[in-house]
């Protein structure tokens, strides 16, 4: 309720130009939440691989990758799953950091934008202001 009324008196004084990047911050939030989930899901894989690599070896479900990647032994199949996971958490970071730069320029952005307008709408130009 609060929101949705402020939104209705914030939204007709924000500029094309940011509205275009706000709405790049929303389609980015998802991607970084949804980036956050694979990094955090592949970290239980991850720790039973480093942990117990003979169980996961043996265990049906990894079987038809060992298969097509060809492992013979269960030592193998910890490189590729700590570069999955490494990579998981860098995607993951990438995104969160982006997700953060954007967030801050826009926001910095977007109120010098409105600063400006206030003061000259309630700031005559002859006093120096603007």
């Amino acid at each position: 309720m609060i929101f949705s009324h402020v939104y209705n008196l914030i939204w007709p004084h924000i500029e094309k130009r940011f509205r275009f990047r706000i709405q790049l911050l929303v389609v980015l939030s998802i991607f970084t939440s949804f980036a956050e989930m694979l990094s955090v899901g592949a970290f239980l894989p991850f720790l039973s691989v480093i942990t117990m690599p003979e169980k996961v070896f043996k265990h049906e479900l990894s079987q038809p990758i060992i298969v097509f990647f060809q492992y013979t032994n269960a030592e193998q199949l910890v490189a590729p799953i700590f570069y999955l996971f490494s990579l998981a958490v860098l995607t993951a970071m990438i995104f969160r950091f982006s997700l953060l730069w954007l967030q801050t320029t826009l926001s910095s952005e977007i109120g010098v934008d409105l600063s400006v307008k206030h003061m000259k709408k309630h700031y005559p130009s002859h006093t120096g202001f603007i």
